[in-house]
Formats: C-alpha cells, sequence, structure tokens
C-alpha cells in the first residue's frame, strides 16, 4: 500500500496541478514563475481531502490541541476537514480586519484565551504568510500557537530549515506531507515528467529569481515550444 506521500503525489499528477500551458505566470508576491503548481486542487477530492484531514486530526489530538485555524483562503477547506476528523473546533485566520462588522482578523467562532491552536495552510513558499498570521493572531491576544501543518513544503532557496527552526523558537512545531523537491523526483522517476523540465524545476527551487533572467525564461519558453517540456498522461 502507498504511504501518505506517494498518495497525495498521485492525485497532484492525476488532477493535472503541475501547469505548464499559459505561462509564464506571476506568483502571489509579484515573481515571474514559467510555471504553476496549483496545490489546491488537492480539495477539491474528497477521498484525498479526507486522507490529508485523518492524517494531520492524529497530530493535532497528539498534541491536544483546542483549536484548529485555517489560513485564508486555502487552509480553510483543510482546516474545516481536520476538525470535523478530531472533533476539534474550528476558526479562521483573514490576511486583514474586515472593514465592517466585528473588524476581526478572526472569523467564525473565536477561540478561549490561552488556547492552544493548529494553523492550517495548503503549501508553504517563501514563508511570508506564516509570519502574517502569526502576526495576526497576537494582534487578537492569541499566543499560544502549538502546530503548524501544510501539505506541501516548497523549500525555496532552502529557506525551509532556518524557517522552521524560527517557528520551533516561538514554540510552532511544523508539520508537512511532501516537499516540492519530493514531488518533482517522484514524477521523474515514474515517467511523468521529462529530465529538462525537472532540471528547471531544480533551478526555480534553489533560486526562482533566476527565471527573471529574460534570456532564462526566454530559453525555457524555447524548450516549451520544442516539445522537451512534456508531461506524460497515465
Amino acid at each position: 500500500m502507498k504511504n501518505i506521500k506517494e498518495q497525495v503525489m498521485e492525485v497532484l499528477i492525476k488532477q493535472k496541478a503541475f501547469i505548464l500551458e499559459g505561462g509564464p505566470f506571476f506568483s502571489s508576491g509579484g515573481l515571474k514563475v514559467p510555471f504553476f503548481v496549483d496545490i489546491r486542487r488537492l480539495s477539491s477530492d474528497p477521498k484525498t481531502l479526507k486522507l490529508i484531514a485523518r492524517y494531520f486530526a492524529e497530530i493535532v489530538k497528539e498534541n491536544e490541541c483546542d483549536y484548529i485555524a485555517g489560513m485564508e483562503t486555502a487552509g480553510i477547506p483543510y482546516a474545516t476537514a481536520i476538525s470535523l476528523e478530531a472533533d476539534v473546533p474550528f476558526f479562521y485566520i483573514r490576511k486583514k480586519p474586515q472593514d465592517h462588522g466585528l473588524k476581526s482578523t478572526i472569523a467564525t467562532l473565536p477561540p478561549k484565551e490561552d488556547a492552544k491552536i493548529a494553523l492550517v495552510d495548503d503549501a508553504v513558499g517563501g514563508g511570508g504568510a506564516i509570519t502574517l498570521f502569526l502576526e495576526n493572531l497576537k494582534k487578537e491576544d492569541y499566543n499560544n500557537v502549538k502546530l503548524f501543518l501544510y501539505i506541501v513544503e516548497a523549500d525555496i532557496m532552502q529557506k525551509a530549515e532556518k524557517r522552521i527552526d524560527e517557528l520551533k523558537n516561538q514554540g510552532v512545531t511544523c508539520h508537512y506531507i511532501i516537499t516540492w523537491k519530493e514531488w518533482v523526483d517522484y514524477m521523474l522517476k515514474n515517467n511523468q515528467i521529462s529530465e529538462k523540465l525537472a532540471q528547471y524545476c531544480y533551478e526555480f527551487i534553489e533560486n526562482p529569481l533566476s527565471f527573471a533572467n529574460e534570456e532564462k525564461l526566454s530559453r525555457y519558453c524555447k524548450d516549451k515550444e520544442n516539445g522537451l517540456l512534456w508531461i506524460r498522461e497515465k
């Protein structure tokens, strides 16, 4: 039986989450990128959503968390599913306060004071989002985040280890399922991605800023046009 890493990677392949057509794209941080990885497609598959929820629900229960918090917006469906599996209350956090109503970054049921919180998102790239949401919680006087749960660790420019250590120093333990490199390795091993495209992926993970170079981006586009970049369907 395939482990959870392999099951998640298989679904990513099946749902064609690695997108080549239509690029180059722009990342949430405004960076020009040659391909797009749509992790959010995982949450549209009920079986996969339940698989991920069960995996993280065990971690939530082991750490005796009182609340599960979904990070707007990608973390919300996963946090909801984990809440159902773990039987632990759920709320979600906005990126910025509403300009009406309670004007809060907290939506749905506000957690109790000193509650142990598990933050949930779908993926981490540069790591700016987790910092923002931790700050938002602190502004609401919630300082007891114990876990950060997410599915894909991009490990851009090898920042993951440093970020995880920094969060650990703040009392937050990280748990993720796969790294982007593991997924690229898996696709390459299973003849789902060309060696040429895999190499571009590795270069992007090592230094995404290198694709801001028009010469390199032009070379990538030419390789795509010549059919050197492809993903085979099973």
